[in-house]
Order: C-alpha cells, then structure tokens, then sequence
C-alpha cells in the first residue's frame, strides 16, 4: 500500500517483478458532494459555521487535532470540530469545556451514506501525519474518502499521501505542528473559493486515477496475467 512498505519488501529479497503497488483509493460511487446547505440543515449545523472533520478510526496524532483546535477556536468562534467514528470521552480528556460548549462534536460510527453528509457539511477534512514511521508507511483510507466527497484536505508532507498531495495538489500541506497545522486550516476557511476549486480537481484526479474502480480493473488485469502465466 505505500512506497516504503515496498523498499521493506526489496530490502527482504523479494524481487520487485512480483511487487506492485496500490493504496486504499477513493469509494467514489457511495461517496460524493451533496449541498453543504442541505447537509448542514439535515445535521442541525448552523450555516455560518466553520466546519472541521476528522473520520476514522485510526487516532495516532489525535492530540494534534485537539491542540490544532484549541488555537484555531480562539482565533475563530465559528469553528465546530466533527469528530466521526470510534471516539471515547477519555480520548478528549482536557478538552472537555470545548466539549460543554458544543463546539466539539462527537459522532458514533455512521453509514457510509451518513457519512456522505457528514462530509459535505464540512470545510475542511483534517489528516494530520506526524513524521513518523507508521504514519510514512501506511495509506489512510480517510483520504480517499476526503477525495471522493470533495472537501479540501489539510495534511503533511509526510509519506505517500504527502507526496500526492504535493505532485497533483489535492490538498493543503501544514507544518509538522500543531501552530503550523491551525495557520494552513486557518487559510484554507478564509479561502472557500480557492479551496473548493482545489477539492473539485482532487475529485477529477480521484475518479480518473484513484477510484476503487480504477485499482479493481489493476487488480483484475494482475490475477488474469498470474493464471495464464
């Protein structure tokens, strides 16, 4: 799934014909742009919101996101922080009056076609890498979901992910901080035109050249050549 888990297979002895390549992608046909007018009224968000969103499950720089929000809140009393998937109270411990002003939103596993509108209520989705080995070795599958729905994407230049953002500019990449993180989340809210042109590219690029439809024809054409070899 990532370029480096492939030098790990090289620097195993295994010979890079047998490799191949190939993220998570993008579920563009569950996932796609709704209006974010109707998405916020079908959630209760109100329509002036500054709307961050964070999906998954995976929660390796979590504590990033909250100190991000905590600075970003106190420059921006419109900003509301969605957080999607398995989160416990414990995880938010410190945060809690964030929690009481109901400007952090804790969201149970949803649907994917809940998730659809959880995502195009949003401004800005939020994945936060931090320079380590796990994070320059996996692909989060929350960034081909953040394609497919069209937000603008805040993330680093750490991995595979960072690399694609750079090359084709499917997102945002902050400092690997979290004052660095808040200032580029901070410009993407107060750019919306900017930053909603980026996200409908990403999603061109994404159905072109990152869909699920395009790595499941790869796959089929890889399983045709190995039986007929």
């Amino acid at each position: 799934i990532s370029s480096l888990l492939k030098k790990r297979a090289m620097g195993l002895g295994i010979p890079l014909k047998d490799m191949t390549t190939m993220p998570s992608g993008a579920d563009m046909l569950t996932l796609y742009p709704v209006s974010k007018n109707r998405a916020r009224r079908l959630l209760g968000i109100p329509q002036s919101s500054h709307v961050c969103i964070f999906q998954g499950f995976v929660l390796y720089d979590f504590k990033l996101i909250l100190d991000m929000f905590n600075i970003l809140y106190a420059h921006d009393r419109k900003a509301m922080l969605y957080l999607v998937g398995d989160f416990s109270r414990k995880l938010v411990h410190g945060y809690e009056e964030l929690i009481n002003k109901e400007v952090v939103k804790i969201v149970n596993a949803v649907s994917r076609d809940k998730l659809r509108v959880y995502l195009s209520a949003a401004d800005v989705g939020l994945l936060p890498l931090s320079n380590t080995l796990t994070n320059r070795a996996r692909f989060p599958m929350k960034f081909g979901d953040y394609l497919a729905a069209q937000i603008p994407i805040v993330t680093m230049n750490v991995g595979d992910v960072g690399k694609m953002v750079r090359r084709y500019k499917l997102g945002y990449l902050a400092k690997d901080e979290v004052k660095g993180f808040a200032k580029t989340i901070q410009w993407v809210i107060r750019h919306p035109k900017q930053a909603a042109q980026r996200a409908k590219h990403a999603r061109v690029y994404a159905t072109e050249r990152f869909s699920f439809r395009v790595f499941a024809l790869r796959l089929l054409t890889i399983y045709t050549h190995l039986v007929t070899v």
